[in-house]
């Protein structure tokens, strides 16, 4: 009953920070005169080289991750994604609440609170309440992140990135960098022990959501496709989409279970599937 609770917490955290607050925060940012286009005013080409120069990032951090992982550079793996997870959680925070109430000093103090937040967790010994609080770091972050990704970003872009994303996600994860840094450190499938995590390079990208623990990257695909399908099918067609989403994310977790696999890809089925309820409801 207890391991029921634990899981379950986690997983409420995990619909909040990746539905409820983009869909809230959405149209809020909206109204502070930041409107999401659909496609870039080059059109096609500007489509392409759009796609083009996000991929290139993906590629470019996939061999940095890769090259790192096959010669065991653990340290540096480990200070690259806590960079990079820190980072990413003063500047979401700071670009969202900079639109809402204005540049100034409260927007970074405010800002400031997720870093600190993250050097605690670090220090904290006893484990679960490390997790939670890691977890909820890293879940927020990526939400955050994919909301003001979701701004940015034209929104033919942001689908078609999305796709080709789940492409990659699977690819790497059966023969690319994730499945090298995996086999380095292997992740748990069932209480998310704080042990398997800390003090290895995922602890600052990885969260555990009752069920399996997922990355920082899938999270803030999550949310991207969550801010999407609120804008083009509104809210009943977001709600259709995240369900469709969560069906994926159970199958996946079942696949896992089934075949005893201690980590598998986490976009090719969610994001496939709540696409589809996007492309369902557009069509309707």
């Amino acid at each position: 009953m207890l391991l029921f609770a634990y899981r379950l917490i986690f997983f409420i955290i995990f619909v909040v920070m990746t539905f409820i607050v983009p869909i809230r925060l959405f149209p809020l940012l909206m109204e502070s005169g930041i409107s999401p286009t659909l496609v870039p005013e080059t059109g096609i080409r500007g489509i392409i080289e759009d796609l083009a120069y996000l991929l290139f990032i993906v590629v470019l951090s996939s061999l940095m991750i890769f090259f790192l992982a096959r010669f065991r550079r653990l340290s540096l793996l480990s200070l690259l994604f806590s960079f990079f997870s820190i980072f990413l959680s003063f500047m979401a925070p700071y670009s969202i609440l900079s639109l809402i109430v204005g540049e100034g000093l409260l927007s970074i103090l405010v800002s400031m609170t997720m870093p600190m937040l993250w050097l605690i967790a670090f220090r904290l010994e006893h484990p679960k309440v490390a997790l939670l609080i890691s977890s909820i770091l890293v879940m927020l972050t990526g939400s955050l992140s994919g909301l003001v990704f979701t701004l940015l970003m034209p929104l033919y872009v942001v689908i078609l990135f999305l796709i080709v994303l789940s492409l990659y996600d699977y690819i790497s994860v059966r023969s690319g960098p994730l499945k090298r840094l995996m086999e380095l450190v292997p992740l748990s499938r069932d209480k998310g022990s704080i042990s398997s995590l800390k003090g290895t390079p995922l602890f600052f990208v990885t969260a555990y959501i009752g069920i399996m623990n997922i990355g920082i990257g899938d999270i803030m695909s999550y949310t991207m496709l969550s801010c999407i399908s609120l804008f083009l099918i509104g809210i009943h067609g977001a709600v259709f989409s995240f369900l469709l989403l969560l069906s994926g994310l159970f199958i996946t977790y079942l696949i896992m279970t089934r075949m005893k696999l201690k980590y598998a890809p986490g976009l090719p089925l969610p994001l496939l599937m709540g696409l589809l309820a996007l492309a369902i409801f557009k069509a309707l």
